[in-house]
């Protein structure tokens, strides 16, 4: 008797050959179409990270993107001082120079970029049109010397005025005279203060809070002449381990100060350097050196909406209301020796 093959014969053996290579092919297309899928599609992140899909590359983590605006330096020489201007992906140059190694020490731009104020080596309080090409001496006959902390500072609401500590007082304490800069006159009372680095910031009242720095305190001062310290100067040395040495500036709302740090003494001029922010309610130090071997160089700058501008070892950085960076540019050889002054949106 002939035996049946237990694969049910050639004809079986051909189908199932025939649905085994059909099920290899479907594999193997199936695994085509999932990759060529994963290729080309990316899909939405989740909505609660706050990413969206645009179907554009995903960004690189360390781009550099441009911050936009022009930004000003200081260039003090063996008998000369100099401002520079900087506008982002260009090169620096030389806008202003003049005799005398002042104003290096108490320079101060208008928020718009328009005005230079500081005080020349004839005691003079001097504003610059750096748009006209002008000038005019809106004040003379200033106090210099070691007793004075000789500073121009632009009022913070962008009005056309300039605070100079201008004289010493009877018991030795520095006073404030605000100018206006189109007609040369006071435009208030001397304002006496306790310290150097004196800063305006804008009350609702139409008047100005002072911020100052004395006996290593930053003090609030009011218009009636009230002052009382925050506490930010022993709060920021035990944080850092260095006593505050300069007032550099202080925010637009008065919430928050960039103080600098180290040991050398009192300071008689401009602080165009700070390392440390700390805030005024708090007391909370904010650390700066979050850069990877990159610390930064100062000043910090507040801007009148609340924005800041940090300069590192290399390169400019535009901070948001958090202070987290929206910005970054590199900065060129030309201005890298240079002192920052002001940015100009």
């Amino acid at each position: 008797m002939a035996q049946t093959s237990p694969n049910g014969g050639e004809p079986a053996r051909l189908g199932r050959f025939f649905w085994a290579s059909l099920a290899v092919l479907g594999i193997v297309i199936l695994a085509a179409v999932v990759t060529f899928v994963g290729r080309h599609h990316r899909p939405t992140a989740d909505p609660g990270l706050g990413f969206a899909d645009s179907g554009a590359p995903d960004p690189v983590p360390d781009a550099k993107i441009a911050i936009g605006g022009t930004l000003y330096y200081l260039k003090a020489g063996d008998k000369t001082s100099q401002l520079w201007s900087w506008r982002t992906g260009g090169e620096g140059k030389s806008v202003y120079s003049v005799n005398g190694r002042w104003m290096f020490d108490t320079a101060g731009l208008s928020a718009d970029g328009r005005f230079l104020a500081y005080v020349s080596d004839r005691a003079e309080l001097v504003v610059r049109d750096l748009s006209a090409g002008t000038e005019r001496v809106v004040v003379a006959g200033l106090a210099l010397g070691e007793q004075v902390c000789q500073d121009a500072v632009w009022a913070p609401d962008g009005k056309p005025m300039v605070l100079t500590q201008n004289g010493v007082d009877a018991s030795g304490a520095p006073k404030l005279q605000w100018f206006d800069v189109t007609t040369g006159a006071a435009a208030s009372t001397a304002v006496k203060v306790g310290g150097c680095f004196a800063r305006p910031v804008a009350r609702t009242d139409g008047g100005y809070d002072l911020y100052y720095l004395s006996k290593g305190d930053v003090y609030w001062q009011t218009p009636d002449g009230n002052a009382a310290a925050t506490g930010l100067g022993p709060a920021v040395s035990d944080t850092v381990g260095e006593p505050v040495r300069a007032l550099g500036g202080v925010s637009p709302d008065g919430k928050k100060v960039c103080v600098l740090t180290g040991d050398g003494g009192p300071l008689k001029k401009r602080a165009l350097d700070c390392s440390v922010i700390a805030d005024i309610a708090t007391t909370r130090v904010e650390p700066l050196k979050d850069v990877p071997d990159s610390g930064v160089r100062g000043p910090v700058l507040f801007m009148p909406d609340g924005r800041r501008v940090a300069r590192f070892s290399n390169f400019v950085s535009l901070r948001g209301l958090d202070g987290i960076p929206t910005g970054t540019e590199p900065e060129p050889e030309s201005i890298k020796d240079l002192w920052l002054l002001a940015y100009v949106s």
